[in-house]
């Protein structure tokens, strides 16, 4: 029994681990092969997971019949989920409903995802049966994992764009960024479960850990293009440590109040909220981003105007400097027009990342008055920790 929870902070570490070792994995690949093998890398891990799992994973006595799994449930949540994704991600570039497919891919999520909640309601074996979310600390433990995740895959989302795109760094420094903090999750992940199965309130442990989130995100909202390495290493080591903090306790908590028999429901769709929220953390993020970016851009060049002793200076500044270079008195001041436009344009993405960071650690910080409402602080109802541990 003791052993439950230390196994479910082991899936911790998966969970957390996993994400955040992708871009330095990935950027070593990149820089020794070439991209595509970050996908074909996959095969032999998957195909390596699908024995070990039929090796090592046995059906449990109450396993369900093929007959009774909710295959409508199912094929709505993959349609409504995997459209939504998609208007999320391309709609910014398609210039959102300009497109008729984005239309379409938006009317069939809508549909889809209210049938497959309809569905889930009335059916009587239900893949994800949210009636469980009649359970407030189940309630509100599913809506901060669905941030945990945003948060989660947000950030490593953000971080290499920006390093790669306006520090110039190779996808295998931007990976290594990540892997001091890889190093401590893995050590600080099974101290977390240790510490829920000592009686440790995981309250406490939720608005400790979004509250360093919050820290990481407004820290590295502050660095600008003179950042380095150094910069990036005890902020990365804040995000360890607070999603650390944050991650087992979400689920402890989320299956606190439930009955024994609701338990694998209410972790499996704890689970899910978090793959939901990183999945849409990307997707927001990167629609964020371009937003920005171009909000960004039109403030700055609305400011350089002819006659403004600011521009005609560096404009002159970067003539000068052509010149000087070799060009022509008819080629230097299109090419130092060309300079100040790429400058504006890099500031512009510059501040669009501070937006993003800043967006981060303002919705990890409004998180915290949230888990106020689960409940009184204190310990678990003697068995959940167990109990969860065995639902994972």
């Amino acid at each position: 029994m003791a052993q439950r929870g230390f196994a479910a902070s082991l899936f911790a570490v998966g969970i957390f681990v996993g994400p955040t070792i992708g871009p330095t994995v990935g950027g070593w690949i990149i820089d020794h092969y070439s991209w595509p093998w970050i996908f074909y890398i996959n095969l032999p891990i998957g195909l390596c997971a699908a024995l070990l799992s039929w090796a090592f994973v046995k059906e449990p006595d109450h396993a369900r019949n093929a007959e009774t799994i909710d295959w409508p449930g199912i094929g709505l949540l993959i349609v409504g989920l995997g459209a939504l994704q998609t208007v999320l991600e391309r709609g910014e570039s398609e210039d959102w409903f300009s497109k008729r497919y984005i239309v379409v891919l938006t009317a069939l999520a809508a549909v889809s995802l209210v049938s497959f909640i309809v569905r889930e309601l009335v059916a009587d074996h239900p893949v994800v049966d949210l009636r469980v979310l009649k359970s407030r600390r189940l309630a509100i433990a599913a809506s901060l994992t669905f941030v945990l995740g945003f948060a989660l895959f947000a950030t490593v989302f953000i971080v290499p764009v920006f390093t790669q795109r306006l520090l110039g760094y190779t996808a295998m420094k931007t990976g290594m960024l990540f892997l001091p903090g890889t190093i401590v999750a893995v050590v600080f992940l099974p101290v977390m479960g240790r510490l829920l199965m000592k009686g440790f309130p995981p309250q406490f442990m939720v608005i400790i850990g979004f509250g360093i989130v919050s820290i990481f995100a407004l820290q590295l909202s502050r660095l600008d293009l003179t950042a380095e390495s150094g910069d990036f290493f005890w902020p990365i080591i804040l995000r360890a440590v607070g999603l650390s903090l944050v991650t087992i306790p979400l689920t402890q908590l989320a299956v606190s109040g439930l009955h024994a028999r609701d338990i694998p429901q209410g972790v499996a769709l704890n689970n899910m909220m978090r793959q939901m929220g990183g999945s849409f953390g990307i997707a927001f993020i990167n629609t964020f981003l371009d937003h920005r970016a171009a909000a960004h851009r039109l403030s700055l060049v609305t400011r350089l105007v002819a006659g403004d002793p600011a521009t005609e200076g560096r404009l002159g500044q970067l003539t000068r400097a052509m010149l000087a270079k070799g060009s022509t008195a008819w080629e230097a001041p299109h090419r130092a027009l060309g300079l100040l436009d790429a400058t504006v344009q890099q500031q512009s993405y510059l501040l669009s990342y501070i937006d993003a960071f800043r967006f981060v650690g303002f919705l990890s910080l409004a998180c915290v008055p949230l888990i106020l409402f689960a409940g009184r602080p204190g310990s678990l109802p003697k068995g959940a920790a167990a109990a969860a541990g065995e639902a994972h």
